[in-house]
């Protein structure tokens, strides 16, 4: 019986069965059975093809309906140096939770690839593979989706550290000793909580310091060694309110921006960016290039880094967690912190996260309160 063109393989699909009747009626009811199965409404269309075809048809339609370009980038990469090599030609009608457990104890061993990967890995890849069959079973090209009944590796959790006041008062000591570029996106980070694709995405139209206000409207990425602009992650914009000195901190920057532009005999364009390495403010600075300066500054120091602050616990998205941790302590809600921070969740987050970061910081802020005694003496 001819089943129609397979969705992935463009390849004819038929099936053939014996029917076994003893009236004409009876046997036309067998094959309309048949015929309900396999392609009738609310039956199985199925697909001959391999793994490795339906998750490069996810990659593809995942491009065209605009999603992420590191989540496609993260996605390509997974197909090419994981699942081809493994269970790529597997029929994706036959792939079972044991192909996938199979698969994921080999990354952990290192029988997969040239060394072992950490549970945390094999997680990302758990992900594109879920995402692909969830989206095969979504198009009825298979009844269900083996990788909901997989095994995945635990992942303990570790202790988040947050950098103290005053590694962060060092780092934007240092990076604005290095470039005023550099201190000023800092800055940025600690006191807006903003991603580092946002933060280098922010242009001069995003301020508005009559209202008293900065608007995340969009994000920098870096693909392949092209930059693009997307929206925010969820596609979430914000305003984060500006205090009086941020404000301040803001127009004076604009005013550098301004006299180092005109030494240069250009004018800061209307729409430019915040931070640029270009006087006249017409492009952002290298995303990649920001967190590297980053952990460059918070590397332990050597001949080749002399700079090194000898604080390497602490990177560009540690700043966000500072914030979030200071915003937390300063008794400001999870829910009014999570708006900040661009959370869809309302503060269930940033209860989990920060939680222990801020009883820290209580704990440490009553040594402090306790240490102000007088001495009593005993009686």
């Amino acid at each position: 019986m001819f089943l129609g063109t397979d969705p992935v393989t463009g390849k004819p699909r038929q099936v053939e069965r014996t029917i076994t009747a003893s009236t004409k009626s009876e046997a036309q009811k067998q094959l309309d059975a048949l015929k309900a199965e396999y392609g009738g409404t609310g039956g199985k269309t199925g697909t001959s093809a391999s793994l490795a075809a339906v998750v490069e048809e996810y990659i593809r339609h995942g491009e065209a309906q605009g999603l992420a370009p590191r989540t496609i980038q993260e996605a390509r990469r997974t197909l090419d140096t994981v699942i081809r090599p493994t269970i790529g030609q597997v029929p994706v009608v036959g792939l079972t939770p044991e192909h996938l457990d199979g698969l994921y104890v080999q990354l952990l061993t290192g029988e997969a690839r040239a060394r072992p990967v950490s549970p945390a890995t094999v997680r990302r890849y758990h992900a594109v593979i879920s995402a692909a069959l969830a989206r095969a079973v979504k198009w009825r090209w298979i009844e269900s989706n083996p990788a909901a009944l997989a095994t995945l590796p635990r992942v303990e959790a570790k202790r988040l550290q947050v950098p103290t006041v005053d590694e962060v008062a060092r780092l934007i000591r240092a990076a604005g000793e290095l470039s005023p570029v550099w201190g000023m996106l800092i800055k940025l980070a600690v006191v807006t909580g903003a991603r580092r694709g946002e933060l280098c995405a922010l242009r001069w139209t995003d301020i508005d310091l009559e209202a008293g206000v900065l608007h995340v409207r969009r994000s920098l990425y870096r693909v392949g060694g092209q930059t693009g602009e997307k929206g925010t992650k969820g596609g979430r914009e914000r305003s984060v309110a500006l205090d009086p000195a941020t404000a301040w901190l803001l127009d004076d920057w604009r005013q550098w921006c301004d006299a180092r532009a005109a030494k240069a005999g250009v004018e800061v364009v209307e729409d430019g960016f915040i931070a640029s390495p270009w006087p006249d403010c017409s492009h952002p600075v290298n995303v990649d290039t920001f967190s590297s300066t980053v952990g460059r500054l918070c590397a332990a120091a050597d001949e080749k880094n002399p700079t090194g602050l000898g604080i390497p616990h602490v990177h560009l998205h540690s700043l966000r967690h500072f914030a979030a941790t200071e915003l937390l302590a300063g008794g400001v809600s999870p829910s009014d912190t999570a708006q900040l921070l661009g959370h869809a969740d309302g503060g269930q987050l940033a209860l989990r996260t920060y939680a222990h970061a801020t009883d820290d910081r209580q704990r440490r802020a009553a040594g402090v309160l306790a240490r102000s005694l007088p001495a009593i003496p005993p009686e």
